[in-house]
């Protein structure tokens, strides 16, 4: 008798103490929130609250924290299915008005940002540098609208309004221009 009670003894406290590592080390260390598609979006379409979800997730490696203002009024750069991970480079600030003028630049692959320069994402413009300034931002935010590549160079139809067609073509005039991509995070 006595030794079934040792042994129902040492079998629990294993249990316990199986159970605390457990708790202490193999359980997912931290929670990241993340937002997935509530349903099927079309590219182009303005992403609202009732077609994003919240959702927590355990995971050891980097996620890509976005806040949900950073997709909410934005258009989708692709079609989402629902249940998809949205990231910021899934989405894109429409122009703020309807006086969208269309701006076609040719640049070499380099400074266009090629591979990573996609249609339907964001790019900040910079002014070259030369000998009297520095390399400077005259641009943020910029709406890439449609890319045709070739072996060396890249032409590029950006969604500007008058002010950035003035600040963009005297630059380049000046001294040329390269676009920067980045996250929309802040």
């Amino acid at each position: 008798m006595q030794s079934s009670v040792l042994k129902i003894t040492i079998a629990l406290t294993v249990a316990v103490l199986v159970g605390g590592g457990y708790y202490f080390f193999a359980k997912p260390s931290s929670e990241d929130i993340v937002y997935v598609a509530g349903e099927d979006i079309i590219k182009g379409e303005t992403i609202d609250e009732e077609k994003v979800r919240q959702m927590a997730v355990h995971a050891e490696g980097n996620i890509q924290n976005i806040d949900i203002e950073h997709l909410i009024g934005k258009k989708a750069t692709n079609n989402i299915e629902e249940g998809e991970w949205l990231t910021s480079s899934m989405v894109t600030t429409p122009p703020k008005n309807d006086d969208t003028e269309y701006y076609t630049l040719t640049l070499s692959k380099t400074k266009a940002g090629f591979p990573f320069l996609k249609e339907g994402m964001e790019v900040d413009v910079w002014q070259d540098a030369d000998d009297t300034i520095d390399s400077q931002k005259i641009l943020s935010n910029i709406l890439v609208s449609k890319i045709e590549e070739d072996d060396e160079e890249i032409t590029v139809v950006l969604a500007l309004d008058d002010e950035a067609v003035s600040t963009i073509s005297t630059a380049e005039e000046q001294s040329g221009v390269f676009f920067t991509t980045g996250s929309v995070t802040k």
